[in-house]
């Protein structure tokens, strides 16, 4: 086929993916769309670096505390996959800090969603010195009574009802 066959094979598939995510294929549209693109990519990389820090809370950074929910809102998409959610609720530290009413944001994965619901609780590590800033740790957070209603996650326990007299396989 050749070099400009093999070009042509490239971009009709680059073409037809552009056109799969509704964005446009002629050079003036692309070109169009670069601020769009670069204010996309700036938001991710804001996004990314809040979730390295929660990552260092989590991992040791940060003290322990527990958020008992009081609101749950989508802010934003994560790199077109994970959902950004903004929480609000009372943060009861475990080293004795006075309870406070926070607002933060953080990732949530769809299958931890029935725990991010007004009422549910999440075990969180918190910045020392921004008592606002803090990742939660769902390690933690798995160990917490779900919020009455919720159902368990595919695949943890007691996700599924267990029949009387049935043998585990």
């Amino acid at each position: 086929m050749g070099m400009f066959g093999d070009w042509k094979r490239m971009n009709d598939a680059n073409n037809q993916y552009l056109a799969s995510q509704g964005k446009r294929t002629g050079m003036f549209g692309q070109m169009a769309d670069i601020p769009r693109n670069m204010n996309e990519a700036a938001n991710n990389m804001e996004i990314g670096m809040l979730m390295m820090r929660h990552s260092q809370l989590v991992n040791g950074g940060g003290v322990h505390g527990i958020v008992t929910i009081d609101g749950v809102w989508h802010i934003a998409t994560y790199a077109g996959m994970s959902e950004v959610y903004r929480i609000q609720g009372r943060v009861e530290r475990e080293d004795g800090t006075e309870p406070y009413i926070a607002v933060f944001d953080d990732c949530i994965a769809q299958m931890s969603m029935a725990r991010v619901v007004p009422g549910g609780q999440l075990a969180v590590a918190i910045d020392h010195q921004n008592p606002t800033d803090m990742g939660i740790d769902w390690i933690r957070t798995s160990r917490l009574p779900l919020p009455e209603g919720a159902a368990p996650p595919p695949g943890s326990p007691g996700a599924r009802p267990a029949e009387p007299g049935a043998r585990p396989e």
